[in-house]
């Protein structure tokens, strides 16, 4: 193992033992879903009612209605149009904040709780997140029937930034997939298998949240949340433990779990160059990903399309059903024909298309048609993951994708801040400027690639000379 170490071969490469699998192991993509829904259908509700709260506020007739026509003003000399983009921006900026407090947070613990599930086990990373959207699915419901004002959602954001969020739902995840996998074709379907589970998880939600809205309301949609949260904790307990250990928490220093999780990218080691061009490459997709995620809600709100609710929650279903889900099923089979660093080429181009198709639509069927343009777009965050899996040992992969959530929850930051924020600056200008910005990342992302290409071509030549140069200096000595 040794030598495959200094050739810049993965030292994860060696015998392994894996836990059997049991019917019990199967309430893990249960809770991937569930979480992932409530998420979805929470962060869809949060972005709308800002939106209706700041016109509530402003005197002016709901945007939150059944009727296309009544969401929108297109005569942008309209005094309707010109209140209709200060709502845009002001609703942009809120959401700016609440992300801001939301993600600062989430970096560390993300960092954290990754190394701590390899010593204390993944149901303690997958408790800490589900507290954190419970608190923030109850905070939304009190505030919304007392109708507070919408900065101190700010607080309910802090909190499930505290507790992880998401990122640290799915780093958890992604180890608890390691753990019962090998290395090889066995880890790459492992993975694959979780992200198709996260993207049963978006479509759920996303193609249910119009109607949660519309139906419940934002108030009871937070409480059906509240729910849903409670239940997920009740599986995690009968969830098997997939790390065996009798580790406390305490037995190491928090300093040294934070030292785990970036020594990957700090430590003097072969394959360091690979961890951190693969990280950057997976920052500059991530980042995109999840600046859309508001900034989507509010460019279909505005004119000229005009959304309601329902519409919106359609489209945020059809595009994680396509791309997550077909996209990523289809990955089996693409990866006969090609192989992970191919995929991650073609994912980069099919997002980048993505993202021109939105720039320019300028009605309802261009923008149905960028999802089956951009179907290959999730490749590249999830062929690394698998990568960096494989590259890691089986006693350091939480610590791994605990690095890469922290990845994610930086990314959280400066997508969902700043997307908001160049949305909000820009959108009396021309809306479309925003997915330029975001296709532009997947452009330098594939840039960069290109580089670990031409330093691993560089390092298999040198290898290539050496081994001829061992041969000819054996024949001479034989001679």
């Amino acid at each position: 193992m040794t030598e495959q170490v200094k050739k810049g071969k993965p030292a994860a490469q060696i015998e392994e033992s894996v836990q059997r699998l049991t019917y019990r192991h199967f309430l893990m993509p249960i809770i991937i879903i569930l979480m992932i829904y409530g998420n979805v259908v929470l962060g869809t509700a949060e972005t709308q009612y800002g939106y209706y709260a700041v016109q509530r506020q402003k005197n002016i007739t709901s945007v939150v209605s059944d009727s296309r026509q009544s969401l929108c003003e297109a005569n942008s000399s309209s005094i309707r149009f010109k209140q209709q983009q200060e709502i845009q921006s002001i609703t942009a900026n809120w959401n700016a904040y609440c992300h801001l407090a939301q993600s600062i947070p989430v970096l560390l613990m993300s960092l954290l709780v990754g190394s701590w599930g390899d010593k204390i086990g993944r149901r303690a990373a997958l408790i800490v997140p589900t507290f954190g959207l419970f608190f923030k699915a109850a905070f939304f419901a009190i505030a919304i029937k007392l109708e507070w004002n919408i900065y101190t959602f700010i607080i309910a954001f802090f909190v499930d930034g505290l507790c992880g969020m998401w990122i640290t739902l799915i780093a958890a995840a992604y180890s608890f997939a390691a753990d019962l996998t090998k290395y090889g074709k066995s880890r790459l379907f492992g993975i694959i298998m979780i992200e198709l589970t996260l993207g049963m998880g978006v479509t759920i939600g996303a193609l249910s949240s119009g109607y949660v809205i519309k139906y419940l309301g934002f108030f009871y949609g937070s409480v059906l949340i509240v729910g849903v949260t409670c239940f997920i904790a009740f599986l995690i307990i009968f969830l098997p433990e997939s790390v065996q250990t009798t580790e406390k928490l305490t037995s190491i220093s928090q300093i040294e779990y934070l030292k785990k999780s970036i020594s990957f990218y700090t430590k003097n080691d072969p394959l360091r160059y690979k961890y951190i061009i693969l990280a950057v490459v997976f920052a500059l997709n991530v980042t995109p990903a999840i600046g859309r995620i508001n900034v989507q809600s509010l460019y279909v709100l505005n004119s000229p399309f005009c959304w309601n609710a329902v519409l919106i929650g359609l489209f945020g279903a059809l595009r994680s059903f396509v791309q997550m889900i077909v996209g990523v099923g289809l990955s089996r089979l693409v990866y006969k024909c090609m192989s992970k660093r191919a995929m991650i080429i073609l994912g980069s181009i099919s997002a980048i298309a993505y993202y021109l198709v939105t720039a320019v639509a300028v009605n309802d069927v261009m923008i149905f048609i960028a999802p089956a343009v951009g179907l290959f777009g999730s490749y590249p965050i999830t062929i690394i993951r698998a990568m960096m899996s494989q590259f890691t040992p089986k006693d350091k992969q939480g610590a791994m994708f605990g690095s890469l959530a922290a990845i994610d929850a930086v990314c959280s930051l400066i997508g969902s801040v700043a997307s908001n924020v160049l949305y909000g600056a820009t959108v009396s200008i021309y809306t479309g400027l925003i997915w330029l910005v975001f296709g532009g990342f997947h452009l330098a992302g594939l840039l960069l690639f290109g580089l670990l290409l031409y330093k691993e071509a560089a390092e298999k030549k040198n290898v290539e000379d050496n081994t001829t140069e061992d041969v000819k200096l054996v024949y001479v000595v034989k001679l």
